[in-house]
């Protein structure tokens, strides 16, 4: 999932300080929660479940949620170096065929 790939650092945060049993037990209750709302991975259940988990992690969890934080996309890395997503991935890919990234 991109969600979850985006949000690693803070996963891997509240599996170290709740434990991972404990840490999907919460992540299912926001999903539920979140599913009442909107259909699953809509943007609006995204933000739903990122402005739930700004509200409610650290009281739960002791771990901050930052939105912030999240590792970029890769259309992210596209604008933030002035490039279109195509200029980008024609970029990326030469790259990979030069070896130099995997």
């Amino acid at each position: 999932m991109q969600w979850d790939w985006r949000n690693q650092n803070y996963i891997n945060k509240v599996n170290q300080r709740v434990g991972g049993q404990r840490a999907m037990q919460g992540m299912a209750h926001v999903d539920a929660v979140a599913m009442r709302h909107f259909p699953r991975h809509s943007p609006g259940y995204n933000k739903f479940v990122e402005d739930y988990l700004e509200m409610y992690s650290e009281g739960a969890t002791g771990v901050k949620f930052d939105p912030k934080e999240a590792t970029p996309s890769w259309q992210d890395a596209a604008k933030a170096s002035n490039l279109s997503e195509q200029e980008y991935a024609n970029a990326y890919h030469r790259l990979r065929a030069q070896g130099r990234i995997r």
